[in-house]
């Protein structure tokens, strides 16, 4: 069914994958919420690829005549969650860079002075 070497391709990207996102983390370029869900994903690809037995025995179970199918299936599921995820946060962060400006803008009007913009405009004459 599935080759030595197919498993240990699928451990080596799964590490990879893992290696990747603990890099990530500890940069500091993606937070420790979504890098715990990467860390997820990454043990789920793990799993399989060291234990592919119950891959086919769950994908039959449903169903499906082709295991890849089920697992492009659930692949594309979990992406739409973490879009989902995403979206719903960026609505959030939104909202709050929204009221923020807004609280702002009132609190510069209270003062009685004018916004003052984030750089001068330039003048007609300037080249």
């Amino acid at each position: 069914m599935v080759t030595p070497g197919q498993i240990a391709l699928g451990i080596l990207a799964a590490l990879c994958f893992l290696g990747i996102t603990f890099h990530l983390t500890r940069r500091r370029l993606i937070s420790e919420r979504i890098s715990l869900l990467w860390l997820g994903v990454s043990l789920a690809l793990l799993a399989p690829a060291v234990f592919p037995a119950p891959v086919f025995r769950v994908a039959e179970a449903l169903g499906f005549k082709v295991t890849s199918n089920a697992i492009f299936t659930f692949a594309v599921l979990v992406l739409l969650a973490f879009n989902l995820f995403v979206t719903t946060r960026l609505s959030v962060l939104d909202q709050r860079l929204r009221r923020l400006a807004q609280d702002q803008a009132l609190g510069t009007m209270d003062r009685g002075s004018s916004p003052t913009p984030a750089r001068p405009a330039a003048e007609p004459g300037d080249a």
